[in-house]
């Protein structure tokens, strides 16, 4: 397995020779968008581009409660930098996956989901994205 990088808001420190090209039409098995989503400014058209690169996108956002909190309670809204602009409910994210075409996984509606062309198990994913049990250790 070969990963590559892009990201157009940042400079490439870590994976020189591994950058994705993305302009010439190449698409990918995963992309991957961790604390992504809710940075974008207009998240329909950006997630479409997304999806023109891979039938695949894994990506992290916290779901808003429902009822929506007020801003002074919920961490996720952080006014104290202004970057979280859009937020998401598992609906919402849903409406998204089908006007893309695609099914949508979500860990229980937490913070792990993915958008996919092709249809995947929901209990699969709930399993691989569930929180483990024990001391932290990865091992």
């Amino acid at each position: 397995m070969i990963i590559f990088w892009f990201d157009r808001y940042c400079q490439n420190l870590f994976a020189n020779g591994f950058e994705a090209d993305i302009e010439d039409g190449k698409k990918y098995e995963l992309l991957t968008a961790f604390e992504v989503f809710e940075h974008l400014a207009d998240p329909m058209s950006e997630i479409q581009a997304m999806s023109k690169v891979s039938d695949n996108i894994l990506f992290s956002t916290d779901l808003l409660p429902s009822p929506a909190p007020p801003i002074n309670k919920w961490w996720y809204y952080a006014p104290e930098h202004g970057q979280h602009i859009a937020f998401f409910t598992l609906k919402s994210l849903m409406v998204l996956a089908e006007r893309l075409g695609a099914h949508l996984c979500s860990n229980k509606g937490t913070n792990m989901h993915l958008i996919t062309k092709h249809h995947k198990s929901d209990t699969i994913f709930n399993y691989v994205t569930r929180p483990r049990l024990g001391n932290g250790s990865i091992c």
